[in-house]
This record gives C-alpha cells, structure tokens and sequence, in this order.
C-alpha cells in the first residue's frame, strides 16, 4: 500500500489550455537530462509518471522552438501545471531563431536594410520550407510556407518571474579555432570574436511584480579573408589621352590593391587577400511583469540595440560602414473581463535608425567595370540615412461560448519613414565590352559605356496608417473532429510625403479579405490536418520611394558615351521646362500582393517513440512587384547605328530615356512534400529527420522582390515578359534533408550530450547571361538581362559546383553569344544551371555541473564545431558571357569550419 500511495504522490499532470500543431511537452529534471516527453495534440491533461522527488522544467516545444518554459515544478508538491500558448506565441519564438547551416562568408557583403539580408539567405541557402498547420485568421501568414518576411505585431505576452533566477555566459572564437576556406592563400590571419552577457530576473518587492533584465554583447574583429579581381602590373596605367581625364582614371587605378593576381589557375586577375574588419553588436532588454490580482496582469518591455560595421575593404571604399540602431517598446494589459472572455491590450514602438555611411578613400562615383575586374565602391545607393517609427496598437481577445472558442481583434500600426537614399546622387559610370575592346581597355581609356546621375533633393518624410480585422471561431463538432472558420481583414493605406515633395498615384488597398479555414481530425495514433487560406503582403517602403526620383523636385539622367570629365555638359535644365530624365513610375492600380495557400498533414504515432508526420504544402501567389521596362531603344536595320553611342536617339519617346514602371504583374508557384521522422531512445537519444521535396517558379519576382533595379531580372524584350521570364525560383532547391540529433551519454561517462545537425540541400539557380548591352554580345536597347542562346541542350539543368569544372560544364561553344545583337534575344531561359549545394555538420558537446546541493545552480560548458568538416560551398561561377572569366568560380558562400567555445552559469 505504500509503495502504492508514492507511485500515485510522483505523478506531475500538464494541463494544456490551448493547444497548437505539432506541440510537444517536454520534462526536464535538474541535471539538463529529458525524463519526459508527450505530443499536445489537443487541450486537456497529460500525465507524467514514474518521476523522482526534485525540480523539474516543464517546455512546450513546437518545431524545435521552445514556446512556453516552466522552470523550478517541484515533485512532489506541484500537481497541475498550466501551459497556454497560441499562435502568436509560437510566431514570437520561431522569429528568436538562427537558420541552421554555416555561417555565410564574411567576404560576402550585406548592407542590412530592406530585405537584402533575407534576399542573400534565399540564394545561399534556399527557402526553410515549413507546412503552414494552423490557418487562424489571427495571423497574417503571408509566405510563412517559405520562412516569412519577419515579426508580426503582437500583443507582448507576459512572463511572471515566480523566483529569482539569472545567468552569465560567455562565447570565445578566434583564427586559432578556424580553418583556412577553399580559395585562402597563408594562413589564417588573427581575428577573435567575443560574446557575452547575462541574464537576472525575479520578483521585485512582491510576487506580484517581477522583472527581467537582459543584456549581451558581441565584438568581432581581425582580417577577412576574401577574392577580388585586380588589374594585371602592366594595366595599372591610365592611357587616355586627355592629361585631365588620365590623372582621373590613374586615381581610380591606384584604388585597387598593389599586389598582384596570386591565383591564376582560377582566374588570371584573382588576387586572394585580407582586410581588417570591425563589429560591434551590443544589446539589451528591460522588462516588468505585475499581477494586481488573480485574473489581470501589466507587462512592459524594452529593448535596445546598438551595431556597428566598420567593413573590410580588398579595394580602397568597397564597402559602406554601418551603424544601425533598433529599439523596441511594449505595454500590454491581459484581463478576464467574464467567465467567458480574456482580453488583451497592447501598444509597440518599433523604431530603427539606419547609417549605411560612404567609407573614407572612396572615390566617389560608383565605377562598374562589368566582372572583369572588382568595381570601386560602394554600390549606387549609399549613403542612406533613416530613420523609421512604426507605432502599433493592438486590441484581441478571446471567447469562450459553449463548444465554440472564437479569438477576435485587430490592430492599427502608424508608420512614420524619414530617409536620404542616394540612388545614383553620387554617379554611376559603366565600363564594358564596348568597340572591340575588354572592359578593363575601355577603363584605362577612359572610355565609358554610360553615365547615370540622380540630380535633386532627395530627402523624403514619408507616412502610412494601416489596420487589420480578424475573427476566427474553432469548435468541435465530435470526438476527434475539429474545426477552424475565420475572416481577416487588412487596410493597406496608400503613403503620403509629408511635405508634398512626392504625390503617390496608388490609392489605398482597401478590398482584402483572406477567409481561413482548417480542420483537424484524430483517431488513436492518427492526426490529419488540413486548411486552405489566403494571405496579403504589403507595399515595401523600397518599392514605393521609387517613386521620389522623378521631376520637378528630382531628375535622373542618363548619358551613353559620356565625356568622363563633364558627363552633363550636354544636359540642359530651362526654367518652365522639363528636361529629358529617366521616369521612374507606379502604376495608379498598384496592389499589395497575396497568396493562396493550402496543407495536408498526416501524422502518425508508430510507437511511443516514434512518430512520423508527411505534408503536401503549396502557395499561388499573385500580383507580385515587376518592373516593366519601356522606352527601350529601337533596332534598326543599319548595323553602323546599332552601338550604344545611338541608344538614346534610338529610343521613341524623347521626352524620356529609359521609363521603369512598377507593376503587380509577377506570379510565383510553390509546392513541396514535406515528411518528418521523430524518434526517442530511452530518454537519451532524440532523432528528427526532415525530407522536403519541392519545386518554386516564379516570372521573374518573388515574395520578397521590392521592384528595385538591382534585385530583379529584366525581360529581354518587354512585350515577352512572361514567356521571357518564367522560370525557377532563385530559392528552388528541389531536395533537401536535415538531421539533427541529441545524445546524452550515461553518468558513468560524464553525462555529456553530442548534438548536431547535418544539412544537404540541392543547390539554388543561376542564369548565363551576356553580360554586356554592347555589341556584340547585347540587344543595345540601353537595358541589362540579354541572355545567349543555347547550343547544347545537354548542359540545360547541369550543377556547376567546383572551380575545376566549372568552365568544362559551363563551355563558351555551348552558347551562341551574339544571338541577342543579331536576333534582339536569346533563347535561353532564365535560371537554368545550378551552383553548388549546401553539405553542412554542425556539432557540439556540452556538459552541465552542478555546484550547489540542491542543484539550483549549474555551471555548462559547451564546444561547437561549426562546418565541422570545413567544406566548402561554393558561389555561382561568373555568369556573364563576354567577360574573359566568364565561368569560373572564385568565391564560397560558407565560412570555412568554425569552433567555438562557451560557458554558462547558471543560478
């Protein structure tokens, strides 16, 4: 009877208030060791046996993110414990998660606005393709299939603070711990990377009110490793002859690093060299919790954080320094206002300053010498200085009416943007393949090909109110059978310049309503779900500013054959007159874009070890951001007149030269079969192994596209686009498979856990392309995306993955290059090679020790092998035609292996 009674006292239950997909409870004693673990599938209780007397963690998991975590449960005291989590939690957490992989090079630069970073994690390492499970018109969901575009707003969920807890951790890295990448010349330079901060929070006078203090730092410096194209010795002489114009180019010349190529047998001019770089990330949060009484509750939360970028340089101003500073406030009030209702009140400041600052030795315009050589930077649209307050306030609630639970709410976010963006104010200057000379003769000449200037202020106070409706009613209309209806409402206001400067031709979106409907059937160890939804982007900030660069208050010209020494000399301005610019439009019915999206999921349990769970996942969506190219310049039938001299002549409207209007005219498709295996062994081993088969096309545009120039292919003929464009997706990788695992060792070994993660992944697309609007390789009809055409089909879909293959795959008699002058375009799709793909390990061990008796504070150490076997990734090979390196790789994608290592402590 007494052994009775204990096995009855050692039982903890969870309680789960709601439940969401794919929810898994996890148990955790003292030591860090997993003593339990169930699936939540749906509300109600789950039992917890076969327990030991001490403290215990209890977690609510869904898809590797911890989304609810309960420390200090005693056993036997506690009985209940009580998990509520909903969508928007889960959304916060995965938003705290790192993609899995190696780190991206640091030779590869990012300017971190916009979408830039996601555009280079798209291409590096494809979508993170995830089945959208739950179909509640409490979120907006838009490309959540392929990784999402960021946070949303939500109510700042609390975090009451039962006892006082805190940590202090540290993590240490330098070139001592890495290995040499594929192309480094010498050994690795000495570079250290240092992280660190700490973590306190608990009650604050009573255990009605808590807090949280978080802060962390991150200082990184020492030399990057990288490649870059330079002049041969004998090319580091200017040869115009005008003295003025050749002390102008012998500058830019003496720009470029004094050594010489060391890398011919990858490319004659790969110069693999080092410059030092700078960062700082230093960050922190504030938060208080407090209960004036049983069912209410005030959060407040704010955070801060401060980075700086003082970039490498291989040549003199490549790369912008950055300072970027976010913060975040939120104030949130939660009360049960009946038996039936919790209601939630929030109000965020989102605001982010933003210096992406022109480094010192630049010399000033931005020179493109097309790929035979590195260009003198930095690119078109620095400096940017901005400064952005997104205030938002948000009003949802939930209730509860006999077999129905219906969430119900809204926000309003109020969006202030103040910025300079340059967009060509310093000068752009294109050199090339041009009368039967290489770019880099034609840069030694001072012979350009074009010369294009922004002229004006273009400072811009821009201002916007959107709102959103949801409601969304969940029910259970028998045992086992569930489910979701729902209607979501956004209002997406058309921008408005605060003084005028610039008057948008868009109105407001104000028809979109997404419906959302989701089902949810179980039978014993069988789950299916399925739902079907629409979703609704948004008009980006870097879309509509386009809409700034057009007169009277801004001109943008565009010179061919420009005199390098007064490249305006022939633009005349005459007052009352406008004189002949580049028009940069938005067409008056632009939308924002929006998405069908659909799952099937079927799960089940083989045993209580083993669960299995296959998807089919797709998306449509449409009215996607294209920018159409018009007024191109005319053929002609007299082959003396076609040369880039006489594009402009050429072109029929001479009111302009060339005219981008943003459209909602691209279309992408996306669709995967999605199947993941879960298995424990005996509490120590966890198992979860990921398949994904997919495939993604696009015309030309996808979710993230913001219709700027330099993010976007272009048709070669615009009256084709679709049939021009429509192709893969820069992101399609059609298989990919990820393991990642968790081994705890028995005590008498350490109790030391392995974990990992291992990735492969088909690499993503690239096109071939001309690489020149010149003849003889280009159309001349002054706009880039000439694409050859193709000779040999046999190559059509072929991996160019390897410096020592690549120009055998990649062969200049598989194309006809001078297709596009002769014909007006090539044949050849768009996308239609592959660069390498993602073969990835990462490791690590850890251990935990515990240095107090009652094992409330823990000492962890932990060792991580980041690309553990250093293999490279390789970039797509040089893709343009008619430069001599055309099909040769210089560069990977991935850091060479990294090990780092940290300590925690704990208390």
């Amino acid at each position: 009877m007494t052994i009775l009674l204990t096995l009855l006292i050692l039982v903890l239950t969870v309680h789960v208030e709601t439940t969401v997909e794919d929810m898994t409870l996890v148990i955790i004693d003292s030591s860090g060791t997993v003593v339990g673990e169930r699936p939540a599938v749906t509300p109600g209780d789950y039992v917890f046996d076969n327990l030991v007397a001490g403290a215990y963690t209890v977690r609510a998991v869904v898809a590797d993110t911890v989304v609810a975590s309960i420390r200090d449960v005693r056993v036997p005291e506690t009985s209940v414990v009580e998990v509520a989590v909903d969508s928007r939690t889960v959304e916060r957490a995965r938003t705290e998660i790192t993609a899995d992989g190696a780190r991206r090079n640091q030779n590869i630069q990012v300017n971190l606005v916009d979408n830039q970073a996601l555009n280079e994690a798209l291409g590096r390492q494809g979508a993170r393709v995830a089945p959208v499970t739950e179909f509640s018109a409490a979120r907006g969901n838009y490309a959540a299939d392929l990784g999402g575009l960021g946070q949303a707003p939500a109510v700042l969920s609390g975090d009451q603070q039962a006892a006082f807890r805190g940590e202090v951790f540290a993590t240490h890295n330098n070139n001592h711990l890495n290995s040499r990448t594929f192309f480094q010349v010498g050994e690795v330079l000495p570079s250290r990377r240092n992280q660190y901060g700490f973590r306190v929070g608990g009650p604050l006078g009573s255990d009605a009110v808590s807090f949280v203090i978080n802060a962390e730092e991150m200082r990184e410096s020492g030399f990057v490793n990288g490649n870059v194209r330079v002049p041969f010795p004998s090319e580091r002489v200017a040869l115009a002859e005008d003295p003025a114009l050749r002390a102008l180019i012998q500058g830019w010349l003496d720009a470029y690093p004094a050594e010489a190529p060391n890398r011919p047998e990858i490319d004659i001019r790969l110069l693999n060299t080092n410059a030092l770089q700078k960062v700082r990330n230093t960050g922190g949060s504030f938060r208080l919790d407090w209960e004036p009484g049983r069912e209410k509750s005030l959060s407040l939360r704010y955070s801060i954080s401060d980075n700086f970028i003082d970039s490498f340089e291989f040549v003199v101003g490549q790369n912008p320094n950055q300072r970027l500073r976010p913060q975040t406030g939120g104030l949130a009030w939660e009360q049960r206002v009946s038996s039936t209702t919790v209601l939630q009140l929030g109000a965020n400041l989102v605001r982010r300053k933003v210096d992406v600052l022109v480094p010192p030795g630049s010399v000033g315009p931005f020179v493109n010498t097309s790929r035979e050589i590195e260009g003198l930077g930095p690119p078109f649209n620095i400096p940017i200085n901005r400064v952005s307050n997104d205030y938002q306030y948000l009003a949802q609630a939930t209730t509860t009416i006999g077999i129905h639970k219906l969430d119900w709410g809204g926000h309003l976010i109020r969006a202030q943007l103040n910025e300079f963006q340059a967009d060509g104010a310093r000068g752009v200057i294109f050199f090339g393949n041009n009368g039967g000379r290489t770019g880099v003769e034609n840069f030694q000449l001072g012979e350009a090909v074009r010369y294009s200037v922004v002229l004006g202020n273009l400072y811009r106070g821009f201002r916007e109110t959107d709102f959103a409706l949801f409601f969304n009613d969940r029910f259970r209309v028998a045992p086992g059978l569930d489910f979701s209806l729902g209607l979501r409402y956004e209002f997406a206001s058309a921008p408005r310049e605060v003084n005028a400067l610039t008057v948008f031709p868009f109105r407001a979106d104000a028809n979109n309503f997404a419906p959302r409907i989701g089902v949810a059937w179980s039978s014993g160890a069988t789950v299916v779900r399925a739902g079907y939804g629409i979703a609704y982007g948004t008009v980006f900030p870097a879309t509509y500013r386009q809409g700034r660069l057009n007169p009277p208050e801004v001109f943008r010209v565009d010179v061919q054959s420009p005199d390098l020494l007064d490249p305006l000399k022939d633009f005349v301005q005459t007052p009352g007159e406008i004189a002949r610019h580049q028009a940069n439009l938005l067409t008056p019915d632009l939308v924002v874009p929006y998405s069908h999206q659909y799952t099937l999921q079927v799960e089940r349990e083989l045993s209580a070890s083993t669960r299995v769970r296959a998807a089919y996942m797709g998306s449509r969506t449409w009215k996607l951001f294209r920018t159409i190219r018009e007024n191109r310049a005319e053929r002609v039938d007299d082959p003396t007149l076609m040369t880039t001299r006489t594009i402009n002549d050429r072109r029929p409207d001479k009111r302009f030269f060339s005219v981008a209007r943003v459209e909602n005219q691209g279309r992408s498709y996306f669709d995967a079969a999605h199947i993941t295996i879960d298995h424990v062994w005996r509490q120590r081993l966890f198992l979860r192994a990921t398949y994904t088969f997919s495939k993604a096309l696009d015309t030309g545009s996808d979710f993230t596209n913001t219709a700027v120039a330099r993010e976007e292919r272009r048709a070669q003929i615009e009256a084709m686009a679709f049939e021009d464009l429509k192709a893969l997706s820069r992101f399609d990788a059609p298989h990919s498979f990820v393991i990642g695992y968790s081994y705890t060792f028995p005590r008498m070994m350490g109790a030391v856990t392995l974990s990992g993660t291992t990735i492969l992944r088909d690499g993503t697309p690239f096109e071939v392309r001309s690489g020149t609007d010149s003849p003889p390789f280009g159309n001349v009809d002054g706009e880039r995306g000439d694409r050859p055409s193709i000779l040999d089909p046999g190559i059509l879909g072929a991996s160019v993955d390897h410096p020592d293959t690549a120009q055998q795959v990649l062969r200049r008699a598989a194309f006809d290059a001078e297709a596009p002058f002769r014909e007006g375009r090539g044949n050849l799709a768009r996308n239609t090679f592959r660069k390498d793909g993602m073969t990835n390990v990462n490791v690590a061990l850890a251990r935990a020790f515990p240095i107090s008796r009652d094992q409330t504070r823990t000492l962890s150490l932990r060792i991580e092998f980041i690309n553990a076997f250093n293999h490279p990734q390789f970039d797509e090979p040089n893709s343009g035609l008619s430069d001599p390196n055309f099909g040769q790789i210089t560069n990977t994608q991935n850091a060479g292996r990294i090990i780092q290592a940290s300590v925690r402590f704990s208390y």
